[in-house]
């Protein structure tokens, strides 16, 4: 008996929260370890995930994760056997492909800023998502992208029959559609991803946000800088154990063109002003001690130095934060620091 969808997700859900005990336990063992690594942590859970999943799925779990196994389900090759190690970690790449595709994109080097290579990572990365899950439901063997690369399929335990694979002209039939559903979902993207990078609008104030995205990664101890101006997004990233967002919001204009009054930067931000966020990571040890406050200035500062000239802004908001994230599990936490258009802290605050 093969396996549909939805116990098939359910026991993807289970394994998630299994592993997530394990990120949990470790970083009870591991203290501060953790902190030192930051956002830039989801290769160990990737490491982990591989792990457990590519060794389980083969003979030495019987095919089983923790998540199959209580639901009494197995992955097996097509010819009833127990994968091998190198399709049981191709069949787990395939999932971890879009699961961890922003830790896989650090390991490339691909920044997701907007450019060519950035899009077509991202058709990429939603083509695996619909593969594995798209195809599912409708293929009559219930196969995925990763069960065709790898060569499984996912059956009840002990219910495998040589004649459990074999389909008849309606069988195949329902496998060419799920094909040339995939396919055709994946054309699409291809063809919405061309589209938005030979329309892409150009937004003059990029200069000034890759500037701060630089200057602030390079003159601070945040890291993994990105940049967001409205619906615009740049990304940059450096290695270290700290990360910082920007976050950019210009102000309505009226039908003349002319911008609204702004209010004072003190009072909460709304769609009429101009309020500049920074929100980034600092290492615990940073983060606990005075220095904090002083990373937080210089961050304020040097956005409101590479602003200077653009539209003027309201204020300048630092978010700063504390935490790590490594795939499997995360914590975090903030707090926020507000300052003036010219990088001065608001009183009071």
């Amino acid at each position: 008996m093969v396996i549909g969808f939805w116990k098939r997700l359910v026991s993807d859900f289970l394994d998630a929260v299994f592993l997530a005990g394990v990120g949990f336990l470790l970083s009870l063992v591991t203290g501060d370890l953790f902190f030192e690594v930051g956002s830039q942590g989801a290769w160990i859970g990737l490491v982990i995930s591989f792990l457990y999943t590519g060794l389980l799925q083969t003979s030495l779990g019987r095919g089983q994760s923790m998540g199959k196994k209580i639901l009494g389900i197995q992955v097996l090759a097509m010819d009833g056997s127990y994968l091998s190690f190198p399709k049981s970690f191709l069949r787990y790449g395939v999932l971890a492909f879009f699961v961890y595709n922003q830790a896989i994109a650090q390991m490339l080097g691909l920044t997701l800023n907007l450019d060519w290579t950035s899009i077509l990572y991202t058709i990429l990365v939603f083509c695996a998502l619909l593969g594995c899950f798209l195809m599912v439901p409708i293929h009559p063997l219930k196969r995925g992208l990763h069960d065709l690369v790898a060569g499984s399929l996912v059956v009840k335990k002990g219910t495998y029959t040589s004649d459990l694979v074999k389909l008849d002209g309606k069988g195949k039939t329902r496998a060419k559609v799920a094909y040339g559903v995939w396919g055709g979902a994946c054309l699409l993207l291809t063809g919405a991803g061309a589209y938005f990078f030979f329309n892409m609008p150009q937004f003059p104030e990029m200069d000034k946000l890759l500037a701060i995205g630089h200057r602030v990664s390079q003159e601070t101890d945040f890291m993994n800088v990105s940049v967001t101006l409205n619906t615009t997004h740049y990304y940059y990233s450096r290695s270290g154990n700290s990360s910082t967002t920007v976050t950019v919001s210009l102000p309505k204009t009226n039908s003349d063109g002319a911008e609204k009054n702004a209010a004072p930067a003190a009072q909460a931000p709304d769609a009429s002003r101009t309020i500049l966020t920074v929100t980034g990571y600092l290492p615990k040890n940073i983060f606990d001690s005075p220095q904090k406050d002083v990373e937080t200035a210089k961050a304020a500062a040097l956005a409101a130095q590479a602003m200077e000239g653009a539209n003027p802004l309201d204020g300048i908001r630092v978010t700063t934060r504390k935490g790590y994230n490594i795939g499997i599990w995360s914590f975090n936490y903030s707090n926020d620091s507000d300052f003036k258009a010219d990088g001065t802290p608001v009183e009071g605050k």
